[in-house]
């Protein structure tokens, strides 16, 4: 079944230019006798002749008007139009060589919301993502390494230690503990120290502690 958009953009006499190329998208701008002599194989002519009508009457075409208009106020990030996210990723996977699994969230993320020009649509968003997965130092105060890990998250509403994280904070998976009496700078009911933690588990860091190596 074509959807009303579809379909009114064959039976559409304003004179607007067709957004594709097909013989049926060509019969925008016609005369209305002329497009409702000859209806497509899909459909009745009387159905046709009224659908042809319906669309060219002053109601519709305002209302088409009023659509494009808003159609070109709205403003996303993500720059991929109809490609899903999920073909960004399988295409990102196939380009590497790897599985669809083994595509890195954050790269699909910066591929998708990259402009044909090369530039970022949201430079900030770009920047806090491209920290995901990668390995760091967590640097404790008023010195020295304390753990290694590795960023897990960096949105401000993602949970750890039963609070958000906030602006100020990346959630990181811990891989070695070098200083088991490292206090957390966001703690729990169970977790005060980096022992309480241990590898595999998750603390909140401050951004402004955590180095990467590369």
């Amino acid at each position: 079944m074509h959807s009303l958009d579809s379909v009114s953009a064959v039976a559409d006499t304003a004179g607007n230019k067709p957004s594709r190329t097909s013989s049926s998208s060509r019969r925008r701008g016609k005369d209305p006798s002329k497009v409702k002599a000859t209806p497509p194989p899909v459909s009745p002519k009387d159905v046709w002749v009224e659908f042809v009508d319906m669309c060219n009457s002053d109601a519709f075409q305002g209302q088409s008007k009023k659509n494009t208009e808003n159609r070109n106020k709205v403003k996303v990030p993500c720059t991929t139009g109809r490609t899903s996210m999920a073909v960004v990723r399988h295409n990102l996977a196939m380009e590497k060589n790897v599985p669809n699994e083994d595509a890195v969230r954050a790269d699909v993320f910066n591929k998708a919301h990259t402009k044909v020009d090369k530039t970022y649509q949201c430079p900030e968003i770009i920047r806090k993502q491209s920290d995901l997965n990668r390995e760091c130092n967590l640097n404790g105060c008023p010195k020295g390494i304390v753990a290694y890990g590795i960023v897990v998250d960096v949105s401000p509403d993602a949970h750890c230690h039963n609070e958000k994280l906030g602006d100020g904070y990346n959630k990181i998976e811990i891989l070695n503990v070098i200083n088991e009496d490292a206090i957390l700078s966001m703690q729990d009911s169970f977790t005060k120290t980096m022992e309480d933690v241990g590898i595999g588990g998750f603390v909140a860091w401050p951004k402004s502690f955590i180095h990467f190596a590369s």
